[in-house]
């Protein structure tokens, strides 16, 4: 009986030849143009960086940067062993925003507030605030409204609204941030004017007319002296001093028979009552 034993070793196929590649980018390893007179039995992967695999074909991915040389060793079913090695370049990705192999880069950009125009606005009217010309590189997630100046939110959204109770001038702030915590603010001055108006008649009770005359003037006239007191017609025409032919007492009679005194508080001059006699 013959017996031949096969000390013939397989014929490895390197893998396409050496190659460069990304870093954490799988790659893939072929075997299967390995030969052997028998039949390769075992296919041994080394890659250069502590890992290993088996198998006619296999992927792997590197972490780190750096020149790798990878091994493939072809067994057969004798035993005989043969092996090829090929030079694997791993390349550092570039940090960027895309994907296909790209590392994202950590969004670190802030974003841009824009609270709005300044407003005038009048108490209990609801009016929208409007931060929506606010922008990022990515996306805006938040909208926070600092009305009252306290520190503290009163508002979130890009377009809240709101009623302010009290006139005055307020200096409200917005805040946006984005998904990674960016952050940025901007403030929108809004002045708030009394619903019913801001006009004032100057201390008037309300009894003066629009030319000025004061009580008891027929004609409407009304002229003051260089001491502050006021002079007033008279209903028969003539211009009192504020001293002449008037009481200053309670209007006593002055004894003269056949006359009374009708008693008429026509001004008032440094605090004393004029009056005016008329006959009965």
């Amino acid at each position: 009986m013959n017996v031949t034993v096969d000390r013939t070793p397989p014929t490895v196929a390197t893998v396409r030849g050496n190659r460069t590649v990304d870093e954490d980018t799988a790659v893939a390893f072929d075997g299967t143009n390995s030969t052997d007179g028998v039949g390769v039995a075992n296919y041994s992967w080394v890659f250069g960086d502590g890992a290993t695999a088996t198998g006619e074909t296999v992927s792997h991915a590197f972490a780190d940067p750096g020149t790798y040389t990878v091994t493939l060793t072809a067994t057969d079913v004798a035993g005989n062993a043969n092996a090829t090695n090929l030079t694997v370049t791993v390349e550092d990705v570039p940090e960027n925003t895309g994907g296909g192999g790209f590392r994202p880069l950590p969004d670190t950009t802030d974003p841009t507030a824009d609270a709005g125009r300044d407003r005038t606005v009048t108490t209990g009217t609801a009016f929208s605030f409007d931060g929506t010309n606010s922008t990022d590189d990515v996306e805006i997630t938040a909208y926070l409204w600092d009305v009252d100046g306290d520190g503290a939110t009163e508002l979130t959204g890009p377009e809240p609204t709101y009623r302010f109770q009290n006139s005055g001038t307020y200096d409200v702030t917005l805040t946006v941030s984005d998904r990674n915590g960016n952050t940025d603010s901007d403030d929108v001055a809004v002045v708030v004017e009394p619903a019913d108006g801001t006009g004032s008649d100057g201390g008037s009770d309300g009894e003066s007319d629009d030319d000025g005359s004061g009580p008891g003037d027929g004609d409407g006239s009304d002229e003051s002296d260089t001491d502050g007191g006021t002079e007033v017609d008279a209903d028969d025409g003539a211009s009192e001093d504020g001293t002449d032919d008037s009481e200053t007492g309670g209007g006593a009679d002055d004894g003269s028979p056949g006359f009374g005194v009708a008693v008429a508080l026509v001004g008032v001059v440094l605090g004393t009552a004029v009056v005016r006699r008329s006959a009965r």
